[in-house]
C-alpha cells in the first residue's frame, strides 16, 4: 500500500489517467491493479509549444508519458543544440534518467500543445518495492 503522504489524484482523475496509460505501448504489460496504482502516483502536466519539459543536466526526478502532443529531444554539443529525435502520443519521456538515477542527458521541449503524465521517481520506486510483480 502506498504511504498516505503521497499526493493522490481524485478518483475520477485517477481512472482517466489509468485509461490513458492502458492505451500506451509501454504500459500494456501492467495489470488493471498496477495501472490503477500507478495512476494515483502521477500528475498531469500541460505544456505549450516551446516550453521545456526537461532540461539537459538537471536532476532526473521521474519520467513522463506523453498522452497527447509532441516533443523534440536535443543535446548540447560543441556546435550547439543537435536534434536527437521527436516523440509523440504514447511515448515515454525521461525514462533513462529514471532508470539510471542520474541527471537528464538531453533537453525535451514541446513542439505542440501536449498533455503529459508525470511519475515521480520516489513514489514509483516505492510501488515497485512493495510489489515485485510490478
Amino acid at each position: 500500500m502506498v504511504d498516505s503522504s503521497v499526493p493522490w489524484l481524485e478518483v475520477a482523475e485517477s481512472q482517466r489517467v489509468a485509461a490513458a496509460l492502458r492505451g500506451m505501448r509501454a504500459f500494456r504489460h501492467l495489470t488493471v491493479d498496477h495501472l490503477a496504482a500507478l495512476a494515483t502516483l502521477g500528475h498531469e502536466r500541460t505544456v505549450s509549444p516551446g516550453e521545456v519539459v526537461f532540461l539537459e543536466g538537471e536532476d532526473a526526478d521521474g519520467f513522463s508519458a506523453l498522452a497527447a502532443g509532441g516533443v523534440e529531444v536535443s543535446r548540447h554539443t560543441s556546435v550547439g543544440p543537435q536534434l536527437v529525435g521527436r516523440l509523440a502520443d504514447g511515448d515515454l519521456v525521461g525514462e533513462l534518467g529514471f532508470l539510471d538515477g542520474g541527471s537528464r542527458d538531453a533537453t525535451v521541449r514541446a513542439i505542440a500543445p501536449s498533455r503529459m503524465l508525470h511519475f515521480p521517481t520516489g513514489t514509483v520506486r516505492y510501488l515497485m518495492g512493495e510489489d515485485p510483480g510490478f
